[in-house]
This record gives C-alpha cells, sequence and structure tokens, in this order.
C-alpha cells in the first residue's frame, strides 16, 4: 500500500513538473513573442520616425513642391511614391523620393525601379522572404487590385523596398540583421478631401448674419469636394461627414443608388485619389529677392495699402456701396427700400484712383458721342451774316453688375477746331472772294479755350411711365443717352432718355449765344469751308463737385474742305465729329471673343484713348472723315452697346453687366478679375494673360476675410468669413489662439502664423478624379437651389425684391459675378435663333428683328457645366498637367501654373485655358461675356484653396523582427500616420517663434512636420 501511496505521489510530482515546464515554457513563448511584436512595432516606429526626418529634411522649407510618381508619366513602375522639388531649380528631377531606401543615397529607390513584380500566381505577397527585398505596404485591403497587361503593374498597390537593420549579436562576428522596416509616404494633397466643408451656416455674426448674406458665401468659395459617386450634402450624409476620422468610415455613407460597386470598393477605387483631409501651411513656394514676399503669405484683409491706395479703396466697398438700413429714398425699384436681406445694392459714382498698377472707381463708361455743326446764313439771303447752329448726342452705359446712384453728370469737350468760311460772289465777270475764321471751341465753351460743358441731368425718362425704375436707379448693365435741348454757349442742356436726331426744332439744333459772325461777303456768294484735322478730349465729370472721373479721346479726324455752295439759308454745311466705343460688334466678322482680348483697351481705364474708340460714317464716307450731310446712324442691331428707346428699350435683355462690384468682403484673389489694371486686359487676375507680376500675388497674398469690424469668437470655434481657414488651437506657448493673434498690430498682415489652409489641393495632381471632385465644389444641388432675382420684360426690374427664380445646377457652376449673380441672372433666351437685343418687342412675345447681339450671354453670371462638359475638363487639365509636367517637372509655383506654357502643346495658353478649349467649353458662346468660361472663373471659387505643394502626409511603416541565427523572420507590424507640416518653424521648437522666424524659418529645416493622428493596421488592412 505504501509502494502505490509513493508512486502515485510521484507521478503527481513527475505531471506537476511537466505542465509547470510546459507553462513555463508557454509563458516563455508568449513573453517571447511579445518581445518580438514590440520590437517588431519598434521597428515599425522607427521607420515613422525615418520618414517624418526625411520630410523634415527636404520638404520642411516653404521653397519645396511636391507631386507623384506618375506626374510625367502616367505608366510609370511606381507612380504612387511622392518627390519632392527645389523651386530654385526650373527644370529637374527630384531632390529625393519619400520611400524607404533613400535614407543615404536619396535618388537610390525612383518611381522608375522595378519593384512592382507579379509572382507566379498572379498576386504580390506582402512581405518578400529573406532578409532583404521588398514590402507591400498598399495591397488589396486598400486598394483595388487591377491587373494593367500593357504594363505589367498592379492598379493602386505600392511596394517599396525594405531596409535591414544590424546590431551586434555576441558570439556574432561584426553585426547581424535582427530585424527590418519600410516606409511609404503618401501625398494627400494631390488627392479631393472629401470630408472638409466649409461651414458657412456657422457664421452667423454681422455682416453674415443674414440668410442671403451667407448664401453668397456658399457661391462664392466651393463649399466642399464632390465626388460623382456619392453627395456629401445628401440628408443622410451631411449630418456625418464631421465625424469621419479615416476614409474607410466614408463607406458607411450612403452612396448615390444604382452604382454598381460598394462603397467599400469605391473606395478602395479611390484610394489615391480620395482623403479625408489636407491642409496646407498658407506659404508662399516661389524664390523671392524680396524679403518681405519670402515665407508666410500677407493678409490683403488686414493690409490692404499693401497693394496700394487704388486696391485699398476698391477693398473698402463700405465706402462706396449704399447703406440700405432705415430710408426708402432712392429705392433701385418702386418697392420698398432694400433690406439687409436683399438681393441687391447700389453703389455710388467715385472717381478713379490709380496706384501700384491698379484702378478703382466707379462710373458709367462714354459709350458713343455725336457733335454736329450747321453753318449757314442766319438771316436769309439778304443778310450776310453766318449762323453757327449745334447739337449732340452721347451715350453713357452702367458696365457692372449692380445698380448705380442717380447723379447728375458733366461732360467738357476740348480740341474743336477752328473752321474758316471762305466766301465768294462774282459780278460783271469779276470774282471777290473773303473770309472768317469761325473758333468752334471758343464759340461752344463761351470764352477762348474754355471747354464746352454738357449737363447730363436725371429726369423722368417717360412722363407717361413716371416712377419707372430708370428714373430711380441706374440699373445694371444699361445703357442711356442724351441729346441736345437747348442751353448757351458753355452750359449745355441735354435731356435724358432720348437718342433722337432725326427732327428739326430748336431744342436740338441750338444757337450758342454770340454766335453770329459778320463774313465780308455779299448777297448771292458762294460759301465753302475748310477745317484741319482735329482729335476731341472729353472730360467725364461728376456735377456736384467737378470731380474728373474719367478723360476720352477721340479718334483723329481728318482736315476737311467743303465745295463751295449758294449761301442761302436753307443750305447746310454739316461737321460732324462721331465716334463710339470699339466692341464685339467690330470684330465679329473674324471672332466675337476679341473683344476685350487687346491689353490697354479696357473701358473702364480713367484715360481711354486711341484703340478704344472709332469714328463711324455713313454713305460710304471715309470713317474718318468730318463732313456729313445728313445725319450718321447711330444705331446697328448687332451692336451689345446699343439700345432701343421707349418701352422696350427698358427690357432687361438688352442691358449687358460686364464686371463686378464687391458687396461682401473679398476672400478669393480670384475675385480682382474684376479690379482694373490699366494696360493689361480685362479680367486679368487669375487669366493667364495677366502679367507674371500680377500672377506672382496668388503665391504672395490671400485674404482672411477679417476686415470692417468682423470679429468671429474662436473660444466657441465660430469660422472666419473665409471658412477655409482654420485657426490652430494654440500656439507654442500652450495658450489658445485668440483672435487678437490674428489680428496682431505687432505683426500685419502675418495671421498665417496660426493658421492652416483647409481643403488644399495640390494642382500637381494629375487625377482627373480628384479635379472632377475639387470643381464640383460649387454646385447647386435640388435642395439647395441658386436663387435670383425675378426680373420683369417692361422694366428690367422685379416687382418685389424677394421674389427668386430658381436654378438647379447639380454638376460644377462657375461664376464671373459670385457676389452678385443674383441681380442680373435672368435673361430671355433666343427664339427661333432671333435675340431679344435690340428687338421693339417686349417677351414673351416673339424678337421684332434679328441680331447678333447676344445680350442674354452677358446677363447670366454663372456658368453651368453639365457631367459630360465637366468629365471633359477634368480630363484636360490631369492631362495638361502631365504634358506640363513631362517638360520641365512640376509646377513652382501658382503664378506658373496659371501663367501661359510656351511650349507644345499649350502654344502660349496655360493649363486650364488650354483644357477649356479642349473640352470645347466655350463653342456656342460667341461673345467674351459672363458665359464666356476662362481659367479666373474656374478658379475663382478655388484659389484660397490651390497649392502647389502639400503638407499633409499619409505615412505608412513596416517593422520586422528577424533572428539573426536562422535568418527567418518573427513578428511583423504596420502602422499608419498622418503627418502634418506645421507654421511654426522647426529650429524653434520648444520655444516661442519671434515674428521674423515665423515669416522665414531659419536654419535648413523650415517648418515643423507633426503628427496628427496614429494607428496600428493588421495584414487585412494593408
Amino acid at each position: 500500500m505504501a509502494l502505490v501511496v509513493t508512486v502515485t505521489l510521484m507521478a503527481f510530482l513527475v505531471m506537476l513538473l511537466v505542465g509547470l515546464a510546459v507553462l513555463v515554457r508557454v509563458e516563455s513563448a508568449v513573453a517571447d513573442t511579445a518581445l518580438q511584436q514590440t520590437q517588431a512595432r519598434q521597428n515599425a516606429l522607427m521607420a515613422l520616425n525615418v520618414a517624418v526626418g526625411q520630410l523634415q529634411r527636404y520638404a520642411g522649407p516653404d521653397t519645396r513642391v511636391t507631386a507623384t510618381g506618375n506626374q510625367a508619366d502616367a505608366g510609370v513602375e511606381n507612380p504612387w511614391f511622392t518627390g519632392v522639388w527645389d523651386t530654385a531649380v526650373a527644370a529637374g528631377s527630384a531632390q529625393t523620393w519619400f520611400v524607404s531606401g533613400n535614407e543615404r543615397s536619396p535618388m537610390a529607390v525612383d518611381p522608375s525601379t522595378a519593384l512592382q513584380r507579379t509572382a507566379a500566381n498572379g498576386a504580390l505577397a506582402l512581405v518578400d522572404a529573406g532578409q532583404a527585398g521588398r514590402v507591400l505596404l498598399v495591397g488589396d485591403g486598400s486598394a483595388r487590385a487591377e491587373s494593367d497587361a500593357a504594363t505589367g503593374l498592379t492598379d493602386g498597390r505600392v511596394m517599396v523596398p525594405a531596409v535591414a537593420l544590424e546590431a551586434p549579436v555576441p558570439g556574432w562576428s561584426g553585426g547581424a540583421t535582427v530585424g527590418r522596416f519600410a516606409y511609404w509616404v503618401g501625398d494627400e494633397g494631390v488627392k479631393a478631401p472629401l470630408v472638409d466643408r466649409a461651414r458657412f451656416d456657422g457664421v452667423t455674426y454681422p455682416p453674415f448674419d443674414t440668410v442671403e448674406a451667407r448664401a453668397r458665401l456658399g457661391q462664392r468659395l466651393a463649399a466642399d469636394s464632390g465626388p460623382v459617386e456619392f453627395e456629401p450634402r445628401a440628408r443622410g450624409n451631411v449630418g456625418l461627414m464631421g465625424r469621419v476620422l479615416a476614409l474607410d468610415q466614408v463607406g458607411l455613407l450612403a452612396f448615390l443608388s444604382g452604382a454598381s460597386e460598394t462603397g467599400e470598393e469605391i473606395l478602395r477605387r479611390r484610394f489615391h485619389e480620395w482623403s479625408v483631409e489636407s491642409h496646407a501651411v498658407i506659404a508662399n513656394t516661389r524664390v523671392e529677392a524680396d524679403p518681405a514676399r519670402r515665407g508666410l503669405r500677407t493678409d490683403l484683409s488686414e493690409v490692404p495699402e499693401t497693394l496700394g491706395d487704388a486696391f485699398a479703396a476698391y477693398a473698402d466697398f463700405g465706402s462706396y456701396m449704399e447703406a440700405v438700413e432705415g430710408s426708402t429714398a432712392g429705392s433701385p425699384t418702386a418697392v420698398p427700400a432694400l433690406t439687409r436681406e436683399s438681393m441687391r445694392r447700389r453703389y455710388r459714382i467715385t472717381p478713379a484712383t490709380v496706384d501700384q498698377g491698379w484702378q478703382h472707381g466707379v462710373r458709367p463708361v462714354f459709350t458713343s458721342f455725336i457733335l454736329q455743326f450747321n453753318i449757314r446764313s442766319a438771316g436769309g439771303a439778304a443778310v450776310p451774316e453766318l449762323e453757327v447752329r449745334s447739337r449732340f448726342l452721347t451715350g453713357l452705359w452702367n458696365p457692372y453688375s449692380s445698380a448705380l446712384v442717380w447723379e447728375p453728370l458733366v461732360f467738357e469737350v476740348e480740341g474743336l477746331p477752328v473752321v474758316t468760311a471762305n466766301g465768294s460772289s462774282t459780278s460783271g465777270g469779276i470774282t471777290t472772294s473773303s473770309s472768317v475764321d469761325i473758333p468752334l471751341q471758343d464759340l461752344l465753351g463761351g470764352g477762348p479755350g474754355a471747354p464746352m460743358r454738357i449737363n447730363l441731368p436725371i429726369t423722368e425718362a417717360n412722363p407717361a411711365l413716371a416712377g419707372d425704375p430708370d428714373d430711380r436707379s441706374w440699373l445694371p448693365g444699361r445703357l442711356y443717352y442724351w441729346r441736345t435741348a437747348g442751353g448757351s454757349a458753355g452750359n449745355w442742356n441735354a435731356e435724358f432718355y432720348n437718342r433722337t436726331l432725326a427732327v428739326s426744332n430748336s431744342m436740338i439744333w441750338t444757337v450758342p449765344a454770340g454766335s453770329l459772325t459778320h463774313a465780308p461777303i455779299q448777297n448771292s456768294s458762294q460759301l465753302s469751308l475748310d477745317g484741319p484735322a482735329a482729335t476731341l478730349r472729353l472730360t467725364l465729370k461728376r456735377a456736384s463737385d467737378d470731380a474728373v472721373l474719367a478723360v476720352y479721346t477721340s479718334p483723329a479726324f481728318d482736315a476737311f474742305s467743303v465745295p463751295a455752295r449758294p449761301f442761302g439759308s436753307n443750305s447746310e454745311y454739316r461737321i460732324t465729329f462721331p465716334f463710339r466705343l470699339a466692341e464685339s460688334f467690330d470684330t465679329v466678322a473674324s471672332d466675337p471673343s476679341l473683344w476685350l482680348t487687346t491689353p490697354g483697351l479696357d473701358p473702364r481705364e480713367r484715360d481711354l484713348g486711341v484703340g478704344n474708340y472709332l469714328p463711324f460714317a455713313s454713305g460710304g464716307l471715309d470713317p474718318a472723315a468730318a463732313v456729313y450731310v445728313g445725319t450718321p446712324p447711330i444705331s446697328a442691331p448687332d451692336r451689345l452697346l446699343d439700345r432701343v428707346m421707349g418701352t422696350s428699350g427698358m427690357s432687361f435683355n438688352e442691358d449687358v453687366p460686364l464686371f463686378e462690384l464687391p458687396r461682401q468682403a473679398l476672400l478669393s484673389l480670384a475675385e480682382l478679375q474684376h479690379l482694373a489694371r490699366p494696360g493689361e486686359r480685362p479680367f486679368a487676375m487669375g487669366n493667364p494673360w495677366a502679367s507674371a507680376e500680377t500672377l506672382a500675388l496668388f503665391d504672395q497674398t490671400y485674404f482672411s476675410g477679417l476686415a470692417g469690424g468682423v470679429t468671429p469668437d474662436l473660444s466657441v470655434r465660430e469660422p472666419l468669413p473665409n471658412p477655409w481657414l482654420r485657426p490652430l488651437a494654440t500656439k507654442p506657448d500652450g495658450t489658445a489662439v485668440a483672435l487678437t493673434d490674428l489680428q496682431d498690430p505687432g505683426a500685419p498682415g502675418l495671421a498665417a502664423r496660426y493658421l492652416l489652409q483647409g481643403a488644399a489641393f495640390n494642382v500637381n495632381s494629375v487625377s482627373a478624379a480628384a479635379w472632377r471632385a475639387v470643381l464640383r465644389g460649387v454646385r447647386f444641388p435640388v435642395d439647395q437651389p441658386f436663387r435670383y432675382v425675378d426680373s420683369t420684360g417692361s422694366s428690367g426690374a422685379p416687382a418685389t425684391d424677394v421674389a427668386a427664380g430658381e436654378l438647379v445646377a447639380p454638376e460644377a457652376a462657375f461664376l464671373r459675378f459670385p457676389q452678385s449673380a443674383q441681380e442680373t441672372y435672368k435673361a430671355s433666351l433666343p427664339v427661333g435663333g432671333v435675340t431679344y437685343a435690340a428687338t421693339t418687342n417686349v417677351p414673351p412675345a416673339a424678337p421684332a428683328a434679328a441680331s447678333l447681339a447676344n445680350t442674354h450671354f452677358f446677363r447670366q453670371g454663372l456658368r453651368v457645366l453639365d457631367a459630360a462638359e465637366l468629365d471633359r475638363l477634368a480630363d484636360a487639365i490631369a492631362e495638361g498637367v502631365r504634358a506640363r509636367a513631362a517638360l520641365t517637372g512640376p509646377f513652382r509655383s501658382l503664378g506658373e501654373f496659371l501663367g501661359p506654357v510656351a511650349d507644345a502643346p499649350f502654344d502660349g495658353r496655360s493649363v486650364i485655358e488650354r483644357a477649356i478649349e479642349v473640352a470645347g467649353l466655350n463653342t456656342a458662346v460667341t461673345e467674351f461675356s459672363s458665359q464666356y468660361l476662362t481659367q479666373a472663373d474656374v478658379i475663382g471659387a478655388l484659389a484660397p484653396r490651390l497649392f502647389v505643394r502639400s503638407d499633409t502626409f499619409r505615412v505608412r511603416t513596416f517593422g520586422e523582427v528577424i533572428n539573426p541565427a536562422t535568418g527567418e523572420a518573427g513578428a511583423r507590424a504596420w502602422c499608419e500616420a498622418v503627418v502634418q507640416r506645421m507654421p511654426d518653424p522647426q529650429a524653434a521648437a520648444g520655444a516661442t517663434p519671434t515674428v521674423a522666424e515665423y515669416r522665414e524659418p531659419p536654419g535648413n529645416f523650415g517648418r515643423r512636420f507633426q503628427v496628427v493622428s496614429f494607428r496600428w493596421l493588421t495584414e487585412s488592412e494593408i
């Protein structure tokens, strides 16, 4: 019995010992596995540190730009590698590519390196076996795997070299490989940011505290990116977008019905084309000689004087826009006064200011002028006295998309010649002759050298239509005429809203006081006239204070000689000086879009001279002739700047709004296409015909909207007027960023120290899908239509200001008039190919006369593209970026991107300008109108978000442990981090940077990179 107990105890002890041994071994294995996993994760984290270090070293300075490996060649081996270029080098290869293997030799691995070889079974191994090789960091779990038979590549997948980690091992001679790491830096800026959106609904402080004001913000800046696969603004999505933290979560949102793919499949297909968000430091990538233009961009909202007095005056729109509260006087319509919710505004006429290449002034444009003289006998054949009669007609045009406040004006005319009247008579075969000089300038001006002063009053346009809108405001795009209405030398009167000269009465032909001249000639004499060449100078002034608004110079009129005629009282010797503004009518035979395409011919220029005005004649006479029998025609159905008189002429269909005046704080540099640049073509800012100096402002400046007492509360995260600007939560010293920091008087214009630009997009992107989504940033879906003033055909003004029409534009809408499109949108389209311009019929009646003056193109300051047109535009832009990159590499600055490219296939056009042409978007638009899509229109709402570099990167890393004895791989780890460049300099890390250090960081590493999000990945997520 004792023996049995002993054996049992021994067996139990053996089992206990074996169990303990197994337990120890398991725990040791678990501990070893955990240790190896920790080591693998440490290797992955080390790879992340190396990647961030590479970013800091090469992409930290402001003067660096980034692009992906497929920029110049779509079929490159590794299209998704991210490279960096130095803007000091106009052309050339990248400095490095942000993948593992380039730490010691920056170009050891590049997009042409053969890495993505498929295995025998057609699949890619996640990690190559052995101590060297490749690692797949973007695979089937992230991006769709689609084999491309033409190139042998696997779309979407990213494979990078593995870097061996060596360390001393006891008992091992030399170092041994104990692990590997790998990393890949993905460029988020070349993708369309889906989750970032502008919080227009949060801008509730004055002056944006009305529904209408916030609606204008939403058409001036792109609200979001709009992929075609799903609508972020859909009711089921809009409340969830702000909660999305990773791209794969977008798959939980509602995609468009009828899609053949699931949300997860679409996300895998768009992995390299969509991002959650992308932010940029608001800095200049150009290499600037002027230190003040380097580094962070200048906020023009805070310091508009940076661009001079003219720009500052333009930006201060409150000083010349009529206030609307508290008064019913001078309403633009017969309805009660405008309110802050009204859709329209009026502007006061102001003199022009020119400074630093900009011009600002609000005034009508002089379009036509006819001044006629009739020299004849004053009292019949028995009285050899000469009578000088005169009459005139002039037209002025409001070129703006908003109404002007009526104000009496004055025209002063100078340069009239001295005409010589030659008298002759024959008696008894003997001819006697004599002559007398008639100084027209002195005669009509009331004194030696005095100007002829013409008063242009504002009176009832049509007594039968008392109270019509034309009597209350100078309506948008409207042309008015004045004709002679008596008066005396030096003080001529005019009749408003009448252009008829085909009558003969004392109200038309006016004899200035003191104009009788006794000629030393006898009865039945003959009279001839001679005059020298003449050029007239017209000065438009404000009657209230004689402030000069503009100066116009006529074409040169030829010298003239009128053959002798009988001296009888009914004989007319008409000397006529007619000229008008050159417009599209004058180029219609070749290309109407040539109007406004010549530098120096902007009709708003303060000194408008030779080339802007053309003489016009009748009867086959030389256009420069100054002698007419009768009256030259002043009307042509095909002219834009022409107007039928009477009720039909009051229709909005004849209005031609061309430029816009601001009614909210400026937010996009492209809005400055409406500010005149003397010597440059109209609409210069943002278009490729602007000077390089002008386009450089896109790299040097920006708008925050913090002007005119705007006070968002940053403590409760109220967005700025430009809601894409994202204030940092804290400054480097840990204190919260406040509004006073953004408006620091010690650093004027340097609010960018504490801002990031949200939804930033790198224009070096060659993804058509990304461009398409970004271009759809301004759209008007069914539940958010574009609302506009519903004008009436009889008056050109709405019956009530709040009544509005609606337009649904679910794809892309580009606005020439982003601040005022509502005010002039309605247009009666052609009927049977005949437009309403110059017609005597009022819609809905059919037009009475054919006309090539397509005024309806000018009324609609919003160009809508359908899905097919948008696809063509996005494809052409992406193709153009790649074609340009093949020539000289990525764009080094926004000015370079917006400017012309000399080489084929661009031939002097910019990428976007060429894309518009390739897409055929202006084929059916026959005028340089607000429907004629330009580059500035396309980038208008996008400009604040456009950059030539990326500051947000998605870094994926890999870490692995290797047994140095066997060479076998142990634990592996993958992680992903989003790394963001920040405004503060890297050299000042841990300290408060000075203003100078913020402006231009010291040292070689630029601005600080920071990890803003991090997560570990599983194999299935790769």
